[in-house]
């Protein structure tokens, strides 16, 4: 409904091309009866992800400044308390609407800006009979690749930008989307099911410390002794 469309603080920055934004990122999708496996699905994703940044000649910025969203012609974007989700997205006469939980932390409502944006591109190729279980994952990723390209992050990575923590102010994002995209590239380990985190010995004794407590009868409790 139209009363969802919030506009725009005047006096904006201009957005490069942003005539056939829309179009350029969308003919990335094939025309095609058959609908995308997963891979591929992420694949593209990935390209549109970098095809935006070239696009708003963004390429080698390591913040991406999600702003630049809400100032594409096409879209507006509010934030709005207590949203039963991190994000929606509102189709309307005169455009589309993203609305972000106004409660999320910054990092998060950055990366929603992007899910959404994703959704809103591939919303010509998906009918209410044919939503794809994946398409959050899918979604995800175009975030994860917009806001922490692969390239950037290789980069940085072989300059020796290394510590998660480091890289997620760098990209602001958040510490967990760092360490995802980290495991995604291939950087990090991946975690594997029943995998156990590896302790140093200060974290080990910690770890003793608090176990032994176990065994500790709480204050003010009777001991247990046996019948005779």
């Amino acid at each position: 409904m139209n009363s969802a469309i919030v506009t725009t603080t005047t006096g904006r920055a201009p957005v490069p091309n942003e005539g056939h934004l829309l179009a350029a990122l969308r003919d990335l999708m094939p025309r095609r009866a058959t609908p995308l496996n997963l891979d591929e699905a992420l694949q593209i994703a990935e390209r549109q992800a970098g095809r935006l940044r070239r696009e708003l000649g963004l390429h080698s910025t390591p913040a991406l400044p999600t702003s630049i969203v809400g100032a594409l012609p096409f879209v507006r974007v509010t934030h709005e308390p207590q949203l039963p989700a991190p994000g929606l997205l509102l189709g309307t006469d005169l455009g589309w609407v993203i609305a972000l939980n106004a409660e999320d932390i910054h990092a998060r409502q950055r990366f929603t800006t992007l899910h959404e944006l994703k959704h809103l591109l591939d919303d010509p190729f998906v009918t209410g009979a044919q939503l794809d279980p994946l398409a959050e994952r899918v979604c995800n990723h175009f975030a994860a690749c917009a806001l922490m390209p692969r390239g950037l992050i290789k980069r940085d990575w072989g300059n020796r930008i290394q510590h998660p923590a480091t890289l997620a102010k760098r990209y602001a994002v958040s510490l967990q989307a760092m360490t995802i995209r980290l495991r995604t590239i291939g950087l990090v380990t991946p975690l594997r099911r029943g995998d156990r985190p590896d302790l140093n010995a200060a974290e080990l004794r910690q770890l003793a410390t608090k176990l032994r407590r176990a065994w500790q009868p709480p204050a003010g409790s009777v001991p247990i002794t046996e019948a005779s």
